[in-house]
């Protein structure tokens, strides 16, 4: 591998960490800590609710494609709800899951909304920087940052937790959050815009009317919901289905 492609994808892997290891905190490392707390199971279940963005994930990205910059269209994206996503994570930091939880509950809705918004322009950078046969090697490094961002997300960050307190451990990430928007600054982006087919019933509906499609279905249906958040749902699309 030469250095560009390697200075890329490390770039990228970092992004894809620093984005996604809050949301599998709320998905994973979050529950834990409510448990620790000695909340009831039903609101422990409610949390999950936090994954719903997620859901509509294929509805968001219109704006992307009506608000159109010049220079660097995807980057401004990126940043623009980077910087929103740090300043919900700070604002996190001071609530209170006992004096505020249901305020802590709606305000991480928005974030993992915000969340799961970025890395569709982020998406479509890698696929407007990645040659076509650079791309094997890229989705190779997004799996792994997909993996060091679990190990953040739901084992480091639940340690910052223990010995420092929430507060803390939000504004770690948010300041994470921060510096990976400034690493952005280290990708050059050209001025192509990239043409996608827009969404549509049709659409939709020949995702379920593929080849073998039943076994993938099934498997989304009843497997473990990690594997339905943003950090893996394009890898498995795109490479598992027939």
């Amino acid at each position: 591998m030469d250095k560009a492609l390697f200075k890329k994808n490390i770039l990228f892997g970092t992004l894809y960490t620093a984005f996604l290891a809050p949301f599998i905190f709320f998905m994973l490392g979050l529950p834990m800590i409510l448990q620790i707390e000695g909340f009831e199971a039903s609101l422990i279940g409610m949390f999950q609710m936090v994954g719903l963005p997620s859901v509509i994930k294929f509805s968001l990205s219109p704006p992307i494609d009506k608000f159109v910059f010049e220079k660097n269209h995807y980057k401004k994206w990126i940043i623009g709800t980077g910087v929103i996503y740090a300043v919900l994570l700070f604002s996190i930091s001071f609530l209170s899951l006992k004096d505020d939880l249901y305020i802590v509950l709606i305000v991480i809705m928005l974030t993992t909304l915000v969340s799961t918004f970025i890395d569709i322009p982020l998406n479509a950078l890698s696929i407007k920087i990645f040659t076509k046969e650079e791309r094997f090697v890229a989705g190779s490094y997004k799996a792994s940052s997909y993996f060091v961002a679990g190990i953040l997300g739901a084992g480091v960050f639940l340690l910052f937790y223990n010995h420092i307190g929430w507060r803390n451990t939000f504004m770690i990430m948010s300041a994470m959050v921060l510096v990976a928007l400034l690493i952005l600054m280290l990708i050059s982006e050209s001025d192509e815009i990239i043409k996608e087919k827009k969404v549509s019933f049709e659409t939709i509906l020949s995702f379920f009317t593929q080849k073998n499609i039943g076994i993938w279905i099934f498997l989304l249906s009843f497997y473990f919901a990690f594997y339905t958040t943003p950090i893996c749902q394009d890898n498995f699309f795109k490479n598992l289905i027939p």
